[in-house]
């Protein structure tokens, strides 16, 4: 797996993720097999300090389902955003309650890579000092090839719904199978 996870992914798109006045860019790769998209690689902010990269990976058969929980994390976050406003709440944070069964791998890296396949992922809506936020996070992280490897996990923060809805836009499988067509036809002018 990590051969694959190494070199076979192809840069697709980026998005950003923001932390207090902190905006940071992320990569968006997507992997093929037999020309069609396979794996979508969600790049992310790592709850702890020990690692420097996570990643979330999102198999395309999962697409669909992971992006509905995105739309309706979204949706809340307008909701909860629009009422935290008008009561002018100052600090409060509680979890979003979206029933994603689904279970993701999810990567994290200092030096080497290493991967848990068996990924819960939640969302929590908060308010800081008046400001609303939404963070999509797992807890704590495994390596499948050593338990006593391990992340505190892998958190994506978004301080705005529009920010949320531009990852939404970009995980869209004809885009993406537009990009590795693009891709293909470049690298085939110089067979």
């Amino acid at each position: 797996m990590i051969c694959l996870f190494i070199y076979g992914q192809v840069d697709y798109d980026t998005y950003f993720a923001t932390a207090g006045n902190n905006k940071e860019e992320f990569k968006i790769q997507i992997t093929e097999k037999k020309g069609v998209v396979d794996e979508v690689y969600i790049y992310s902010k790592s709850v702890d300090n020990t690692y420097d990269k996570c990643v979330l990976v999102v198999k395309a058969k999962k697409l669909g389902t992971f992006v509905d929980y995105l739309k309706y994390v979204n949706t809340k976050f307008k909701e909860w955003s629009e009422t935290a406003i008008k009561n002018k709440v100052d600090d409060f944070s509680k979890d979003i309650d979206a029933d994603l069964r689904d279970y993701y791998s999810v990567g994290f890296a200092y030096d080497d890579w290493y991967m848990d396949s068996r990924v819960k992922l939640k969302s929590m809506f908060a308010v800081n000092e008046g400001d609303p936020i939404i963070y999509i996070y797992t807890g704590t992280i495994y390596s499948n090839s050593n338990s006593y490897i391990q992340s505190k996990g892998l958190f994506m923060p978004f301080a705005t719904p529009e920010d949320l809805q531009e990852l939404i836009d970009k995980l869209d499988v004809s885009m993406m199978q537009r990009s590795l067509s693009k891709n293909s036809d470049t690298e085939n002018l110089f067979n």
